[in-house]
């Protein structure tokens, strides 16, 4: 569907208090019951960077269960969880979830500089707000899927503060449904649907698995984040640039303020609600066929 530059919708900038409204569309993978695919990623925490300071640091790394693989992280932690000396290791290893959409941007209070030609946009949600779309679903009084074409419906996102950050507990699908117009029909059939999945990272190669493998281990001992060994990969911490031979920089690289991030996860806390909302998506498909 040509460049993602620009694709990817920041709606956790939208002003506190205000709110940002879209509508999701269907996964262009006609295979994909869902229109959402899930993210999983670890955040393995490093004591700072070996040759540079000692500032704690996280690298992110994929979690090769987002692929239906083993990963090998998750499988070392998962006894961790039945010992109360060792589960808090388990909870910082912990994969962290976080899902992706499409759809149309209707209005915000939160204006781009430049927003991209296509105006079908990807969305990075946390499970705070991926919960409260999947919820919805099972709502008996919701009757077409909310990503059909005519009688779908917008979802608003409310943005509201709790202590020092963002929230958005109180979002909700418009009450009423709407048939998407001409301009947005026309979108659809000039651009195309997304597949979802395109947009999850890279699969890790086997030997980038062991790499992720070895960090684990180095970041269990306490070590330091040690570019000489991992600075050539993609997995490094933000601002650090790929090395050079034996010698790396940093760049003055921000990691994206980016509030859809969610806090730790216990193990399992997911499986109930996924298997809900599937069953809730087959209801409506089977009302609409």
């Amino acid at each position: 569907t040509g460049s993602t530059s620009g694709i990817r919708y920041p709606f956790w900038n939208t002003p506190v208090d205000t709110s940002t409204k879209l509508r999701f569309l269907p996964d262009s993978n006609p295979d994909k019951m869902e229109f959402w695919v899930e993210k999983l990623t670890i955040k393995i925490p490093f004591q700072g960077i070996k040759g540079e300071n000692h500032n704690e640091c996280y690298v992110t790394v994929p979690c090769m269960e987002t692929y239906g693989k083993t990963c090998p992280i998750q499988t070392e932690i998962r006894p961790m969880w039945s010992n109360p000396e060792t589960e808090n290791i388990a909870r910082t290893y912990y994969k962290k979830r976080s899902y992706i959409f499409q759809g149309f941007v209707l209005s915000s209070e939160y204006e781009e500089d430049t927003p991209p030609e296509n105006p079908i946009r990807i969305f990075e949600m946390n499970k705070t707000l991926t919960d409260i779309i999947k919820a919805s679903l099972m709502d008996p009084e919701m009757d077409e899927m909310p990503t059909d074409y005519d009688g779908g419906c917008d979802f608003v996102i409310n943005v509201t503060k709790n202590g020092q950050f963002k929230n958005y507990a109180t979002s909700s699908w418009a009450r009423k449904n709407r048939s998407l117009n001409d301009a947005e029909r026309d979108a659809i059939d000039n651009y195309g649907l997304n597949n979802l999945a395109d947009f999850l990272p890279k699969e890790p190669t086997e030997e980038e698995v062991r790499i992720i493998q070895e960090m684990f281990e180095a970041s269990l001992d306490n070590e330091q984040y040690d570019p000489a060994r991992w600075g050539h990969t993609s997995f490094r911490p933000y601002g650090l640039a790929a090395t050079t031979g034996n010698s790396s920089t940093m760049n003055q690289v921000k990691e994206s303020s980016n509030s859809s991030s969610d806090n730790d996860q216990d193990e399992g806390d997911e499986d109930s609600s996924m298997s809900a909302s599937a069953s809730a998506l087959a209801k409506l498909r089977r009302k609409k066929a």
